[in-house]
């Protein structure tokens, strides 16, 4: 090894035990049919085994689905004019493909979607963020709405909404060669893909609380 300086660094030689290979990776999806073939949409990444991104995401989503269901059949909601579609796939990837199998330009078929990856679970402020500006959605103005029902109440939810969404990584469908419009609930992070990442660390209330908000925007949606 040679010593460390600016005109001599040290040369490191590292190998990886890896391959790479042809194979498939499952997407799971199921609907709560409306009145109307067109879909809202609640995604999750169904591969990544941390407590926050993605097993909550995971269910909440279903959650919120099986919540919106009973209150259908209890009659506590009118039936939906418009259907839910939960949908759990690998991160960008995933959902790209299934987007492909629908023929990959969404717009004429759904009305928006809300990606729940990283989804506060733990104490302190959490942000929403709207759909981009290229992708109008009512989604975002109902955000705004229940943003503002909820700073009313004794006990808030303790979140803020961000304009500026983009067109990256969770919120990649809302561009416009695709047409899904997507907000983004995400919590601040005492840690971040660590294996340290277990169930301990939900905190139960806002866990709560932000997959009532989830359900709350998708119910108020699927019975416009």
């Amino acid at each position: 090894m040679t010593a460390c300086s600016e005109q001599s660094p040290d040369l490191v030689r590292a190998t990886s035990d890896a391959r790479r290979y042809e194979g498939t990776i499952e997407a799971v999806t199921g609907v709560l049919p409306g009145r109307e073939e067109k879909e809202l949409w609640l995604l999750a990444h169904l591969y990544e085994p941390f407590s926050d991104d993605n097993s909550s995401g995971v269910v909440a989503a279903l959650e919120a689905a099986g919540v919106l269901r009973r209150m259908i059949a209890a009659g506590e909601l009118p039936a939906p004019r418009f259907t839910l579609r939960v949908v759990l796939a690998a991160e960008c990837y995933g959902f790209a493909a299934y987007a492909a199998t629908r023929g990959g330009y969404l717009r004429d078929q759904t009305l928006g979607a809300m990606n729940l990856d990283g989804l506060p679970m733990e104490a302190g402020e959490a942000t929403v963020w709207l759909a981009p500006p290229g992708a109008a959605f009512f989604g975002d103005y109902l955000l705004r709405t229940l943003f503002c029902e909820y700073q009313g109440q004794a006990d808030p939810v303790l979140f803020r909404l961000q304009d500026a969404g983009h067109y990256a990584d969770d919120q990649f469908l809302s561009d416009p060669t695709t047409g899904l419009p997507t907000v983004w609930p995400i919590g601040g992070r005492t840690l971040w893909h660590n294996s340290a990442e277990d169930m301990r660390l939900i905190h139960p209330k806002r866990f709560t609380r932000m997959t009532a908000l989830a359900a709350t925007w998708a119910g108020r949606i699927l019975g416009l």
